[in-house]
């Protein structure tokens, strides 16, 4: 019985305790955006109703300390929680099921650090137009199908393309040629799509996108449609997709190469992907290369759809050799000019691919896109130093947080244990900055400290 009557006080105990980092509960409504401070251990929530089919979308932005986010519905069941590694930004998405009040709780991540962040509902859709938004996945090889290049009779042209780091949203990727803008289609079916009324954004809906097929599946036509208002635009061009598979030591990658209507030999570019997942896809580049005469190889990065192996695991080198492998496969084929090979690196890409051109005297030019012209030494100090001025912090905790970071980084390039460099870290516990610095935030167990 004692123990039982123990048992009972240390849960009470716990839960006053528990409760007293809880702040007030503040009620979110729609176009009423929020900015807050927050404090270590402190947790911040906040409730919002929905009617039952309401679709909400809840938005984290402008953080200047490393957060996670729950969502609870009505039973307390958890629905949504942020990963180990905090994003900048957050959105979490959700569809009642009832008429539902939600609970959305906020707290600097493991605890540490204190900061400003903005939260709002970023979009909130009635059940009838939640309706409308019923977003369909389509296979690959239906939307690789639309690939090419459109044109109106008044003369505007059009890329369509797919785009995608994981296979879980591969999308289309539209671009008016006449005025520079892009677009991400979101599919409602297999040939039904719309955009927003900005890049990249589902709500509110803009203009609907069909295709209209031939007797030979083949795509021809595209429709817009806005309001009243139906423009037609014909596919002028389509490209040759040919599948593609090739090793680099043992490491199996697979890909493709568009081809363009032109004759060869084809000068060609291979495509070489920025951080994190990569697909083949990307997006309007390699149309806009094949409608040049140029031939595009693109494949799948180290563990992504098709290729075997793990980028998570694999060094700059293992990359750039990775695509030394793909120049070697351009280099075996016929319709391909071997003294017009290129590379095109995408942000992370971009050291990848000068790498690269380092090891093979076959690569004849290089492109990068938000791509880095200084080493990584040095860009990892010049992000450091922005994240420290965009927090505002005083002059002599911006001197202390730059001289620890280079401490942090000099003793993970000498190959000093996690538990040797968190203990480095821990002397900034408590700081403004101590989040801030990396791998602060990092669990040993995630690849990006392998990779630190």
């Amino acid at each position: 019985m004692k123990n039982l009557i123990l048992s009972i006080a240390l849960m009470v105990l716990m839960n006053l305790v528990s409760a007293q980092n809880k702040s007030e509960i503040v009620i979110l409504t729609k176009d009423h955006p929020i900015s807050k401070h927050i404090t270590e251990k402190e947790i911040h929530q906040y409730q919002v109703s929905l009617k039952k089919g309401e679709q909400l979308r809840i938005a984290v932005e402008q953080p200047d300390v490393d957060l996670v986010f729950r969502l609870f519905n009505s039973k307390g069941k958890k629905q949504r929680e942020s990963d180990d590694a905090p994003p900048a930004n957050e959105r979490i998405n959700y569809q009642a099921k009832d008429d539902e009040t939600l609970l959305f709780e906020i707290e600097p991540f493991q605890n540490g650090g204190s900061g400003n962040y903005k939260i709002f509902i970023d979009n909130l859709l009635t059940a009838e137009e939640a309706k409308l938004y019923q977003l369909k996945m389509v296979k690959f090889e239906v939307l690789e199908n639309y690939a090419g290049v459109y044109k109106t009779s008044t003369g505007e042209e059009f890329i369509i393309s797919p785009y995608g780091e994981n296979t879980e949203e591969i999308m289309l990727w539209l671009v008016n040629l006449s005025t520079n803008e892009t677009k991400l289609l979101f599919p409602l079916a297999d040939t039904l799509f719309y955009y927003g009324e900005s890049s990249g954004k589902e709500y509110p809906m803009d203009t609907k996108v069909s295709f209209r097929k031939n007797k030979k599946t083949n795509v021809e036509e595209m429709v817009f449609t806005k309001g009243d208002k139906v423009t037609s635009a014909l596919k002028t061009e389509s490209f040759k997709l040919e599948q593609v598979s090739f090793e680099n030591n043992g490491v199996k990658l697979s890909g493709q190469i568009i081809l363009p209507n032109s004759k060869p030999p084809y000068p060609s570019i291979v495509m070489v992907a920025g951080s994190g997942n990569g697909t083949r896809y990307f997006g309007p580049h390699p149309i806009f290369y094949a409608k040049m005469g140029i031939a595009v190889l693109s494949f799948d990065k180290r563990g992504c759809y098709k290729s075997k192996g793990d980028w998570k695991t694999a060094s700059f080198d293992d990359l750039a050799m990775d695509v030394v492998s793909a120049v070697n496969h351009l280099k075996t084929r016929k319709d391909i000019d071997l003294k017009q090979i290129g590379v095109s690196g995408i942000s992370q890409g971009g050291w990848i691919s000068t790498i690269a051109a380092n090891k093979s005297d076959d690569i004849s030019f290089m492109l990068t896109l938000c791509g880095s012209g200084v080493s990584v030494w040095e860009n990892v100090v010049y992000e450091n130093t922005g994240n420290f001025k965009y927090a505002k912090l005083n002059e002599e905790d911006m001197k202390a947080a730059t001289e620890l970071s280079h401490k942090i980084d000099s003793m993970a390039s000498k190959g000093e244990s996690y538990e040797k460099i968190q203990q480095e870290l821990s002397v900034a516990k408590g700081k403004p900055y101590y989040y801030m610095i990396y791998p602060g935030f990092l669990l040993k167990t995630n690849y990006s400290w392998e990779w630190f």
